[in-house]
């Protein structure tokens, strides 16, 4: 979760509670969850939840440039260019965008992305039919 506004007492707790939600989805078992918060104190966030949960805790606040580190490796990766990700932020910073705007900038990825993942289960079900599979 990415937080990138001000949360305090009651609805710190019920947005960061959001998280201990299960999920099921085409991507997997949600096992584990983090939040990137930009702009609260990790200590008044505790505050907040041991108003409610008197066994709260607060794990180690992560360091920063784990984010820029993450672009880095997915930079490096050639999924996508300057100019996608720019027309997505456009899309995003832009109050008056619909949601079939950021589906439109995000499709070109996304196809390039899936047929990619279909030509890699394709040969790899000719190597395993072949007896080449590792």
């Amino acid at each position: 979760m990415y937080v990138d506004k001000r949360l305090a007492g009651i609805q710190a707790v019920q947005t960061l509670s959001r998280l201990n939600r299960s999920n099921s989805g085409p991507f997997g078992v949600k096992d584990t969850t983090y939040v990137l918060d930009f702009l609260n104190d990790p200590n008044e966030v505790l505050v907040a939840f041991r108003t409610y949960y008197q066994t709260a805790e607060l794990e180690d606040v992560t360091d920063p440039n784990l984010v820029f580190n993450l672009r880095a490796k997915l930079d490096a990766t050639g999924h996508y260019d300057d100019f996608e990700v720019n027309r997505v932020v456009e899309v995003e910073l832009n109050p008056k965008a619909k949601q079939s705007e950021l589906i439109a900038a995000l499709e070109p990825v996304r196809d390039r992305l899936l047929k990619q993942y279909k030509q890699a289960q394709e040969r790899l079900l000719a190597a395993r039919a072949h007896n080449d599979a590792p």
